[in-house]
C-alpha cells in the first residue's frame, strides 16, 4: 500500500503503511484526515477496552489482554511511523536549503507537517546564509558582548514529555523541557508540539 487515501483505519492498514514509509525512500501520501482517522480509531479501541474490562468474565478477559496488546503495538507503530516521516521530512528541507532547488518535491507533506517543514527551511536558510556566508568570505569576527536574548513573544504550554533543546526562527535556544514543565515557546512550535501531543497549550 503506497498511500493512505481514503483508506478505512485498521490495525492492518496501519501496520501496511508502516512497511510503505519503511520500505521507499519518499516520503509516503497521508488521507488528509490522516490524524483524525487514527484519533477515532484509538478512541473507539479504548472504548473496546473499557467495556472489555466491565464484563466480569473469562472471555472479556483475554478480549481484555487481546485489545490492550493490540493498542501497545498500533502506539509503537504510529511512533516508527512519526519518527521515519520526520527524518526524512528533515532530509528534504536539508536538500532544499543545500541545492537551492525547488525541484524537490514537498507534495507528500501533511499540512500537520507543513510548520514543521517551513521552520526548519527558515531555521536552515537563515544559518546557511549567515555561516557559510562568513566563511566563503573568510570575515573576520570581532568579540563583542553577548546580548541577552529577550524572551519571544509566543504562546505558553505545559511540556507533557520529555524535549530536547531547539531553536526557532530566530535562532533562540528553548529547552530541555521536561513533563510538567511550562514555558513560552514560539506559537507554531506550539501547535506542532500540542498536535504531537508533546505539550498542552495553556
Amino acid at each position: 500500500m503506497g498511500e493512505m487515501e481514503n483508506t478505512v483505519i485498521t490495525y492492518e492498514t496501519i501496520y501496511e503503511f508502516l512497511r510503505s514509509e519503511k520500505n521507499k525512500d519518499e516520503l509516503q501520501r497521508l488521507n488528509p484526515a490522516f490524524f483524525e482517522d487514527i484519533a477515532h480509531y484509538l478512541a473507539q479501541k479504548e472504548k473496546m477496552l473499557r467495556d472489555s474490562k466491565d464484563k466480569n468474565d473469562v472471555f472479556s478477559q483475554k478480549e481484555t489482554r487481546r485489545i490492550e496488546k493490540q493498542l501497545e503495538n498500533v502506539r509503537a507503530i504510529l511512533s516508527d511511523i512519526y519518527t521515519r516521516r520526520e527524518k526524512k521530512i528533515i532530509d528534504m528541507a536539508v536538500n532544499m536549503v543545500r541545492t537551492q532547488s525547488a525541484v524537490v518535491d514537498t507534495s507528500h507533506i501533511h499540512k500537520r507537517e507543513k510548520p514543521f517543514f517551513d521552520a526548519l527551511l527558515s531555521v536552515l536558510e537563515q544559518y546557511r546564509s549567515s555561516t557559510l556566508k562568513d566563511l566563503l568570505t573568510a570575515k573576520e569576527r570581532t568579540s563583542e558582548p553577548k546580548e541577552k536574548v529577550k524572551t519571544p513573544q509566543g504562546t505558553k504550554v505545559e511540556f507533557l514529555e520529555d524535549v530536547d533543546t531547539f531553536i526557532d526562527t530566530d535562532l533562540n535556544e528553548f529547552g530541555p523541557f521536561s513533563p510538567g514543565d511550562a514555558a513560552v515557546i514560539p506559537t507554531e512550535i506550539a501547535q506542532i508540539l500540542a498536535g504531537e501531543g508533546k505539550a498542552k497549550i495553556l
